[in-house]
């Protein structure tokens, strides 16, 4: 009977032993059943969450924004790796982390960016240094208007109509024009200095006045493109600048009569010329493309050469001067030299010459 229980006894004491090592055996070979849950699955997290997060930062910007270093130490990721692969602040193990393999991509991806981006502005600027000889100096029609200098003598009304119809006409964008385009504008009676030569004389397609208006200008045809578009996306009907005086309604479209209920718009068409400052232009800078474009690139024109003197008399970002040809297109917008909403207006033009919106198919409309 004693040997008999001795034996029973060593056969549990083997059963429990047996059953000891087989659960620790288990403890080992599952990572679940450890503190602090999988470490593979969060050093998965921390290595490829930054890059997926900056494959998204790349594609919304076209740049990569830079990370702050990593102040953990690892001896398996190279340093110049592990600043942009790995979060800042992770608690995961150090030596999880060698995956940083597919780092060269979103680099190749940047390099790529960042070497095409100056082509598209430094094909489209328009030439920063006017011309002093006129277009049209060998015979020939100009393909493209330039910037004339200060005090360079200007083509007419119909030596640019000419110039512009020897062209093919390039196709309308802006089919709501229709009506506007055909319509010539006249001279304004009572007009002095270079609004004399105000006309609107002229018709064809948006873009073939807003050339028109250039050459009579002399201003560059893709700068009056440009800021055409942000004036107006080339749209004749725009109407902009609301009020609610109606002392600042242009006739005929008093308070309410343009479908602003107790608002009259005080800006019109092409280049937004605005009724309070531009009276004696109405109602030809409503009902006619050319001779708002010919209206608002007078007073450019006029700016340009140095007549707006009075500029010096009121506030200012700097002083003024004649052959500031963007600083004139400031003052359109602002009323004001250099001023920062006159300098943010410059900003918006220049990105939209540097794109060539007018050219892109979304641009046009029926």
């Amino acid at each position: 009977m004693t040997h008999s229980l001795v034996r029973r006894s060593v056969w549990i004491a083997c059963a429990v032993v047996t059953a000891i090592i087989l659960t620790a055996t288990a403890a080992v070979a599952s990572p679940r059943l450890r503190a602090g849950g999988d470490d593979r699955d969060r050093a998965t997290v921390a290595v490829s969450g930054p890059s997926d997060q900056a494959r998204r930062t790349f594609h919304r910007t076209g740049r990569r924004r830079p990370r702050p270093p990593v102040t953990t130490t690892t001896t398996v990721a190279p340093s110049t790796v592990a600043p942009s692969t790995v979060a800042p602040s992770t608690s995961t193990s150090t030596t999880t982390q060698p995956t940083p393999t597919t780092q060269p991509t979103p680099t190749t991806q940047l390099t790529t960016a960042t070497t095409a981006r100056p082509a598209t502005t430094t094909t489209t600027a328009p030439s920063t240094t006017p011309s002093t000889s006129p277009p049209g100096g060998n015979g020939a029609a100009p393909t493209h208007f330039n910037t004339l200098a200060v005090g360079v003598s200007l083509p007419s009304s119909a030596q640019c109509a000419a110039w512009v119809n020897a062209v093919p006409a390039p196709a309308e964008v802006k089919g709501v024009n229709a009506t506007a385009n055909a319509t010539r504008g006249q001279a304004v009676a009572g007009a002095t200095g270079r609004a004399t030569r105000v006309d609107g004389n002229f018709t064809g397609t948006t873009e073939q006045i807003l050339r028109w208006a250039a050459c009579k200008w002399g201003i560059d045809e893709d700068m009056v493109k440009a800021q055409a578009v942000i004036e107006s996306w080339w749209r004749m009907d725009t109407k902009g600048d609301r009020g609610t005086d109606p002392t600042r309604c242009a006739p005929g479209h008093g308070i309410g009569v343009d479908g602003f209920p107790g608002e009259c718009p005080e800006s019109w068409g092409l280049l937004q010329v605005r009724y309070p400052y531009n009276q004696v232009a109405f109602p030809w800078a409503i009902t006619s493309s050319a001779f708002n474009a010919d209206w608002a690139y007078a007073q450019w024109r006029a700016c340009f050469e140095g007549d707006l003197t009075w500029l010096n008399t009121v506030e200012r970002g700097s002083d003024y001067a004649a052959g500031d040809a963007w600083g004139c297109f400031g003052t359109w917008f602002s009323g004001r030299w250099y001023t920062q909403g006159a300098k943010d207006y410059i900003a918006r033009v220049q990105g939209t010459l540097a794109e060539r919106t007018w050219t892109t198919p979304n641009f046009k409309q029926p």
